[in-house]
């Protein structure tokens, strides 16, 4: 029986092609991409974005178990499996974080 990474680790050879599962954080919204080999991992969040029907918005992060993935942005998609960068090839879209502002009037309210 293969355990979830095995089967992550074995994906990539299917066809050229790899499925990525992109997360939009602020509605809990998922998709999975797949990603020709020769795609580069800021095609595979360009498409995530497309099919999730969002736009990229000021202060977006792309993480992978809280890891920054814009560093990798420029490698290709059988790079960044190679590197096992992250196997489990499950990534999250982050916004800002901080929450809503509070309107003027409960700023007054409290004064």
């Amino acid at each position: 029986m293969s355990t979830e990474s095995e089967r992550a680790a074995s994906a990539p050879e299917r066809h050229g092609q790899v499925d990525f599962t992109i997360t939009y954080d602020d509605t809990g919204a998922e998709t999975v991409v797949t990603a020709p080999n020769g795609w580069k991992i800021r095609q595979v969040f360009e498409q995530g974005y497309k099919q999730l029907g969002e736009t990229p918005r000021p202060g977006d992060r792309v993480e992978a178990n809280g890891v920054a993935m814009d560093p990798y942005f420029d490698l290709h998609v059988k790079e960044f499996v190679a590197q096992r960068i992250a196997p489990a090839l499950h990534f999250n879209i982050v916004s800002n974080t901080g929450g809503a502002a509070r309107p003027d009037s409960a700023v007054q309210a409290d004064a």
